[in-house]
């Protein structure tokens, strides 16, 4: 089959590559020029400890050199989801389907402007990787193995055989999917454990060992934790709110050296997906009537830390 990568970081260059190394013709849409002409050259180098695998497959930067595909898969940080959906239409046919695993809340609605949304399926990964260098990614042992897990679904009763097809066309490349009528309750649950943690470690500047060992901080990962599972109830999504701290806590236990991708931009002075994240769940909230004090205050320092980046150097201080 024809596959799209629209965005080739981490996780659409090991979802790209896994689908390529199972015969599919994989061709990546990514801005970063050494990566394409890297994976052009030499094919996606995909490593996982002192094993490698190639695979090969086409880069290119503009969606218009590519006709029609069978299927797209969106990798785009959630503030370009639309600009994407705009600059891919050349390769959306009648039956294309469009399959997002990003982060946030936002992007399914975004991209039905553009695609029926029986043609839209959307999930959560827990297949880890990381960029190495142009045309590399380090993949982790569970991923290279073929034990990481996708889950997807679908918001359209006629979207069932396409999310089946697509999970199956996932499994075969050694990336196991499974089909799930209650998609979102893992994805609020993914939501709960990026959100309350990014927005701690965003405003505090603290790995998320340190976030979990200092008292104050770790209060906060609760209320954060409590109002998201209270959003997603009047969104009619269960989630018990001791499961889901437990759940959260569990996975920064195994991550504590960690900095969240919100962090890494807050750092490296880059945007950030608050808007997808912590203020997204907070706009929900007060739409649904649900008090998100937490939530919107983070949200708010988290925007202000983002938009004042210039002004946030300071003087060595004096030696005394």
């Amino acid at each position: 089959m024809r596959v799209a990568m629209v965005g080739a970081g981490a996780m659409g260059s090991v979802y790209g590559g896994f689908l390529a190394l199972a015969g599919h013709e994989v061709t990546w849409v990514e801005l970063w020029q050494e990566h394409v002409d890297a994976i052009n050259a030499d094919g996606l180098r995909m490593t996982c400890g002192d094993e490698e695998r190639v695979a090969r497959g086409r880069a290119i930067a503009d969606a218009a050199q590519l006709g029609p595909v069978d299927l797209v898969m969106i990798w785009t940080k959630a503030y370009d989801t639309a600009q994407a959906m705009r600059d891919i239409a050349p390769v959306l046919g009648p039956d294309t389907a469009v399959c997002t695993l990003q982060n946030g809340l936002g992007n399914v609605e975004v991209i039905e402007e553009h695609v029926a949304p029986e043609r839209v399926v959307y999930g959560v990964a827990a297949v880890g990787a990381v960029l190495a260098g142009p045309g590399h990614i380090s993949v982790s042992d569970g991923a290279w193995g073929g034990e990481s897990m996708t889950w997807v679904g679908t918001r359209h009763p006629d979207g069932r055989g396409i999310v089946e097809r697509t999970a199956a066309m996932l499994t075969d490349a050694t990336l196991p999917t499974e089909v799930r009528d209650d998609i979102d309750v893992l994805v609020w649950n993914k939501l709960a454990m990026a959100a309350a943690m990014s927005s701690v470690a965003s405003t505090t500047r603290l790995r998320m060992g340190l976030v979990l060992d200092s008292p104050g901080t770790f209060a906060l990962l609760r209320t954060l934790t409590e109002e998201i599972v209270a959003v997603a109830a009047a969104k009619g999504i269960p989630l018990d709110p001791e499961e889901a701290l437990t759940r959260n806590l569990t996975a920064y236990e195994h991550g504590r050296e960690h900095l969240p991708s919100m962090l890494q931009d807050v750092i490296a002075r880059r945007r950030t997906e608050v808007s997808a994240l912590t203020r997204a769940i907070a706009d929900e909230g007060q739409a649904l009537g649900v008090p998100t004090p937490a939530l919107t205050t983070l949200a708010a320092l988290i925007e202000a830390i983002e938009a004042n980046y210039d002004g946030q150097r300071f003087p060595e201080p004096a030696v005394r």
